[in-house]
């Protein structure tokens, strides 16, 4: 795969996280639930794989972007995250996930501004050169 069509995959992600983030502001009580959806066992460690796969995929291709250090940063960001995850015992990570879902619905809309406002950075940042 050549880097140019890379490049639409790490503005396809900043497009999610987009999306995450007006569906947190929208609606933040599906927001709680997609939350506990990832409290259970089975699921427990796949936003740290998706997280690490995707720290690799904007490592790779981000010399290919218009403001590659934002992509770095943010694979980098994303690649210890998801290695952080698996470091970090199942039921601290439950009471992380429980804690978060517990928060009211104005602090996860102030954390869907953060998402959104790190969704844009990642589609600028990704646009190719």
């Amino acid at each position: 795969m050549e880097a140019f069509q890379i490049q639409w995959v790490v503005m396809a992600v900043g497009s999610l996280v987009v999306a995450e983030a007006a569906v947190i502001l929208i609606r933040p009580g599906v927001y709680r639930k997609f939350i506990r959806f990832f409290t259970y066992r089975s699921m427990l460690y796949i936003p740290a794989v998706i997280a690490i796969l995707i720290g690799i995929l904007f490592l790779i291709c981000a010399l290919d972007c218009r403001q590659p250090w934002i992509i770095i940063v943010f694979g980098l960001i994303a690649a210890i995250k998801g290695i952080a995850i698996f470091l970090i015992k199942p039921q601290s990570l439950k009471d992380i996930l429980k804690w978060l879902s517990e928060r009211s619905d104005t602090t996860l809309r102030l954390l869907g501004i953060l998402a959104l406002a790190v969704g844009v950075l990642i589609v600028y940042g990704g646009v190719p050169r």
